[in-house]
């Protein structure tokens, strides 16, 4: 085995989140397939949603004193103010967050996928999002939409050319990680990731950033350049 293909190997079992042109193909996919999948992944990209926060819920756990926390629901969508309350599980923030939309890309965008949704929605007497014909959907329905999809994202991708999708990105946790590192490594002020992803430690967000070291050698650069300009 050569270096290089050493180096596919290690990057095929290692990394764990979705380039932003693999995100674009998944979500297209969602949206032409199923709009209930495409809302759910949709949702769960842009405001970086665990699988139980989106279906499923959490247990109360009376030893810890925390009440049971249900999934996503009708009540938390504010159609109208175009707002999204997210109830995190693991001891992050609850917050109400606005719509996120991608000009140019409905796909991506927050809106467009909830307004196809909720046109289909199976009413079940519920207040749950997220439903199906015998009623609120679990996580294992969750994970399995979303690892069916992205093989077929994949597979095409190899029929064009490209690499496969690595295999540490087939699970759903897979898309919480996606947004979280493009946002880390594109936004001054980690503050804003972690206020977007509910942490209630600074440190969970910084567990995200991974620095283009060139990048980071022009921007050490212009700050000594601009400290010892006229001195």
């Amino acid at each position: 085995m050569t270096t290089g293909e050493r180096n596919q190997a290690v990057e095929v079992n290692s990394r764990t989140h979705l380039e932003m042109d693999e995100i674009e193909e998944l979500l297209e996919l969602a949206r032409k397939t199923d709009p209930r999948s495409w809302c759910i992944l949709t949702l769960a990209f842009n405001h970086g949603l665990r699988v139980s926060e989106c279906a499923g819920g959490a247990p109360a756990i009376p030893s810890k004193n925390r009440p049971a926390i249900p999934p996503l629901t009708l009540s938390d969508i504010d159609m109208r103010h175009r707002t999204v309350r997210i109830r995190r599980l693991k001891g992050s923030l609850e917050t109400i967050q606005a719509f996120v939309e991608h000009r140019g890309k409905p796909a991506l965008s927050d809106y467009a996928c909830l307004k196809a949704y909720l046109a289909v929605r199976i009413n079940d007497g519920s207040d749950i999002l997220f439903t199906g014909q015998k009623g609120a959907l679990h996580r294992w329905a969750l994970n399995r939409m979303f690892v069916e999809l992205l093989n077929q994202v994949s597979g095409a991708r190899v029929a064009r050319g490209l690499k496969p999708i690595p295999k540490g990105c087939f699970r759903f946790h897979t898309l919480k990680h996606s947004v979280a590192t493009i946002i880390a490594n594109r936004v001054q002020n980690i503050f804003t990731l972690k206020n977007h992803l509910g942490h209630a430690s600074i440190s969970s967000s910084m567990s995200y950033a991974h620095p283009d070291p060139r990048a980071t050698a022009a921007q050490v650069q212009r700050a000594l350049s601009n400290a010892f300009w006229g001195f």
